[in-house]
């Protein structure tokens, strides 16, 4: 019986924090208009650890640390190879006026 109250706890605690997640990520890409703070907040809440996507951008994790803690930029080269990893695209912002047009 306890087995079974666990396994319910779990599966209900993962999907709390799962919900609270992507809460979490729509907050962080609507209340950022920084393209740097869009970019953090996307590598924040991709699943992968800091070291997994320097590792696989060939960026420093010292770098992508402080990066993410706001405590230094990023070049262009870096953040191209982080765009392209996390298959993000660069667009204009349409206003609502020209939607309209």
């Amino acid at each position: 019986m306890v087995r079974v109250i666990k396994s319910v706890f779990l599966k209900w605690r993962n999907n709390v924090l799962a919900i609270f997640s992507r809460l979490r990520y729509i907050r962080d890409m609507t209340a950022k208009s920084k393209l740097s703070d869009q970019l953090r907040a996307t590598i924040r809440n991709s699943g992968k650890s800091v070291y997994r996507v320097a590792k696989d951008c060939d960026i420093a994790e010292s770098h992508l640390h402080f990066f993410l803690n706001g405590q230094r930029g990023l070049g262009v080269e870096k953040i191209d190879r982080l765009a392209e990893y996390l298959q993000l695209e660069l667009r204009k912002k349409t206003s609502k006026k020209q939607k309209k047009a």
